[in-house]
């Protein structure tokens, strides 16, 4: 579905469609009903903070967050926020004019057991790039 990627953390992870608990065993998962990366709105990905996100912990603000999709088209965000929320009320409103990224995984980064706060790291979108990419770049 899509490539995620920090390169100042050299971190990255192939996303796939869906959210449920199979398609985050393999990988972070596109979550249903919300936009493509690119498209006005938010595109949310979740993981878990043990394994595809746990370089969630070491992205600051200002980072930028590359996500190619699959059609080969580029969007650069700019990490411009987090927060803790409730797995339930996450505040994140899919119906907005801006073009923004979340990337959601759960909260404490070093808890044993889940439990039900989430991380959210927001991120505003600031460069298009439609060219098709060539593999392996």
């Amino acid at each position: 579905m899509a490539r995620i990627e920090v390169k100042r953390l050299h971190a990255s992870a192939i996303a796939l469609a869906g959210s449920s608990g199979q398609a985050l065993a393999f990988g972070p998962g596109h979550v249903e009903q919300t936009v493509d990366p690119g498209e006005r709105g938010v595109a949310v990905y979740s993981a878990h903070r043990d394994t595809h996100f746990r370089f969630l912990r070491d992205v600051t603000i200002g980072d930028e967050i590359d996500v190619t999709r699959s059609d080969g088209k580029m969007f650069r965000y700019r990490a411009d926020r987090s927060s803790v929320v409730r797995f339930d009320q996450s505040g994140v409103d899919p119906i907005t004019d801006r073009h923004e990224l979340v990337l959601s995984t759960c909260w404490p980064f070093d808890a044993l057991t889940s439990g039900p706060e989430r991380y959210l790291l927001h991120a505003t979108l600031i460069e298009t790039d439609t060219r098709p990419r060539e593999s392996g770049s």
